[in-house]
């Protein structure tokens, strides 16, 4: 499958399977952004990454990853910025009242409610 990506997209199949590969910040779209191109060129130049990403992953994408990925970066940032475990959970409270602001903005307050007594449930047997 990646002999097939090379050949028919040689320019562009290094730059994506070092997207796909590196954990690095900024990561190459294909250099489209910088040319200025048409915003459906770049949603496209994306979706490429993303079938190219489960070519050499041998995964399928899901927008989950994304988020998953963007939350542990957020814990490596916290650990680096607060090097004390104690002080993380300021950190973890103020990400619950973000969420209680979005709950209440969508009207999924009582769903809130509920994750939290689940969340609460769950600290309470490892602890």
């Amino acid at each position: 499958m990646l002999h097939s990506l090379k050949t028919h997209y040689p320019v562009l199949a290094p730059f994506a399977i070092q997207t796909c590969t590196q954990k690095t910040e900024p990561k190459i779209k294909f250099g489209l952004e910088q040319k200025g191109e048409r915003q459906n060129v770049k949603m496209m130049a994306e979706d490429l990454e993303k079938r190219i990403c489960e070519l050499v992953n041998k995964k399928p994408y899901r927008p989950e990853d994304d988020l998953k990925e963007a939350v542990e970066d957020l814990a490596r940032d916290i650990a680096l910025i607060e090097p004390n475990p104690v002080d993380w959970g300021g950190w973890v409270i103020y990400l619950l009242e973000q969420m209680e602001t979005e709950a209440k903005r969508r009207g999924k307050f009582a769903k809130f409610e509920e994750m939290l007594r689940a969340f609460g449930e769950n600290l309470a047997e490892k602890s």
